[in-house]
């Protein structure tokens, strides 16, 4: 339901004028899909010299999913960033991590983990859960009239349902503030994770010799990523493993979340303009 939202809302015409600001698009994009799973590679590795290989699978999630389709965009314009700039990036993240995502997590998980469902069983899981609904979604886009703002509640909404949903799973199996605590260093990874991606974006937008506009929103574009995406994947890729799958949900889940709050603390800061920025 919730990708089949995002079919209704996401405008694949913007995909055009978005090349006009290459090198924003060249520097969220590279942050999104080569910035961040080269961090959560790297710190993945670490995990796994510390004996966390299975608590931390999540890491690698976070890194090869795109940007969220809607908090970045909606921040970008509180902060009084680019936010069109931003609306073209999320558009295309979405299209473009439904090939590069899968990619890099079946090069990396079947590298570390004999459990992990074959390429061609992710493809078609994917394509049923993710990207036929999303296709409908475009398909239906014409009737938009009729259908009026449902595609944007259904987004918008399924992701505090998928929050709630997968929180409820890992409670009812046990002692939440236990599980929470045998991730204790994993989720610590998740926030190291989240600052070199800030970072990350920050020197890019000094390379580039960005605008306060794009920078603020190559940071919030650049740095965020989507539950929407990243939960789905992590029960298709382990699905003889339902342990793992829930650490890498709730390490996906923590993800989501960390960003929200480090990016609006960091944006002030790292405009070095405080003044153009809204509080």
């Amino acid at each position: 339901l919730m990708y089949f939202g995002m079919g209704l809302n996401t405008d694949s015409a913007l995909l055009k004028p978005a090349l006009k600001q290459w090198k924003l698009l060249l520097a969220t994009q590279s942050a999104i899909f080569i910035l961040a799973p080269l961090w959560s590679l790297l710190l993945f590795t670490v995990m796994v010299s510390l004996g966390f290989a299975e608590r931390s699978a999540g890491l690698l999630f976070i890194g090869a999913i795109p940007t969220t389709i809607t908090s970045c965009i909606m921040l970008t314009k509180r902060y009084g960033g680019n936010d069109i700039g931003s609306l073209y990036n999320a558009v295309l993240a979405q299209f473009l991590g439904i090939v590069i995502t899968p990619l890099f997590l079946s090069i990396v998980l079947v590298a570390q983990f004999q459990t992990v469902s074959s390429i061609g069983t992710v493809l078609k899981s994917l394509a049923l859960k993710l990207v036929l609904p999303f296709i409908v979604g475009q398909l239906l886009r014409r009737f938009r009239a009729y259908i009026g703002k449902i595609g944007q509640i259904w987004s918008f909404y399924g992701i505090f349902f998928i929050l709630y949903m997968n929180l409820a799973k890992v409670a009812s199996q046990g002692n939440l503030a236990s599980t929470f605590g045998s991730l204790a260093i994993p989720l610590a990874a998740v926030v190291v994770l989240c600052v070199l991606q800030i970072l990350g974006t920050y020197l890019e937008g000094l390379v580039f010799r960005f605008s306060i506009e794009d920078r603020i929103a190559l940071v919030f574009t650049g740095t965020q990523k989507t539950m929407g995406m990243g939960v789905p994947l992590a029960t298709i890729y382990f699905a003889s493993r339902a342990d793992i799958a829930m650490d890498a949900t709730l390490l996906i889940i923590a993800y989501y979340l960390v960003p929200l709050m480090l990016t609006v603390a960091a944006v002030p800061l790292i405009t070095k303009n405080k003044d153009r920025v809204e509080r």
